[in-house]
């Protein structure tokens, strides 16, 4: 669904694109909606918590046993002015951690052209983090922003995803320039409570030694207790490589 009002160099009223953005990995896919609100000079893009949301354990159907350990409700975002920079909000082992990053992303620009949802789209390219991306956007909503922590190009991103099939975002309601009595606003955001992304590290590493201690105190007696192994080679790659240059 799209309802493109005005095509405008000046966006100066929020517009808001619904997108879904999927994971995919040997647990299978994890889709989740997101809602970037953007104008000309910022952006807020938020996960969208569902209402069947529930926290707990399923079961597979070979019999292992998927923990989900997050029972926080507030929903992660990502923030980015071209003033103050960009900020996000994650969800680490059930903790909200805000954060200030910092990035440039280097885009190879491509002639390939295709339509998403009846919208003429350039492709680009970059390699972010540890991963190769392939990012679709017009200059039909000529602005800077995209999901997730993917900016940077002439045009708004509809479409993204990395190389390995890992993950992917696609944009599924469009609607540009609302009307000054719409609701959708930018939330005002305290960047002064921000820590940084070596600080974000660190208590990530932290959360995750504190929530495997837990798990280990409640196993029965004789049953080998679990460990972080940072080499292993068969393990899934996070979304993000922090080490990385690119």
């Amino acid at each position: 669904m799209i309802n493109f009002q005005i095509y405008s160099q000046n966006l100066s009223i929020s517009s808001e694109v619904v997108y879904e953005q999927t994971i995919s990995n040997n647990d299978g896919i994890l889709s989740k909606e997101y809602k970037l609100i953007f104008n000309n000079q910022e952006s807020y893009y938020e996960e969208v918590i569902s209402k069947e949301y529930k926290k707990g354990q399923d079961r597979k159907e070979d019999g292992t046993i998927v923990l989900n350990i997050r029972d926080n409700q507030n929903p992660q975002f990502y923030y980015n002015s071209k003033e103050k920079g960009f900020y996000f909000s994650q969800i680490v082992y059930n903790q909200h951690l805000f954060v200030k990053d910092n990035f440039i992303i280097n885009w190879n620009l491509s002639n390939e052209i295709k339509r998403i949802n009846d919208i003429k789209c350039q492709k680009a390219t970059t390699k972010f983090r540890g991963r190769e991306y392939v990012a679709w956007f017009t200059n039909k909503i000529p602005i800077s922003f995209g999901p997730w922590k993917l900016n940077g190009l002439s045009g708004l991103i509809l479409e993204v995803y990395d190389t390995t099939g890992y993950f992917r975002v696609v944009a599924k309601k469009i609607r540009i320039n609302l009307n000054k009595n719409d609701t959708i606003k930018i939330p005002l955001i305290d960047t002064n409570k921000a820590m940084s992304i070596n600080e974000f590290k660190k208590q990530t590493s932290k959360l995750e030694a504190d929530f495997i201690s837990r798990l280990n105190s409640k196993l029965p007696k004789g049953i080998k207790p679990f460990k972080i192994d940072k080499n292993c080679e068969d393990c899934p790659k996070p979304l993000e490589i922090f080490d990385e240059e690119n």
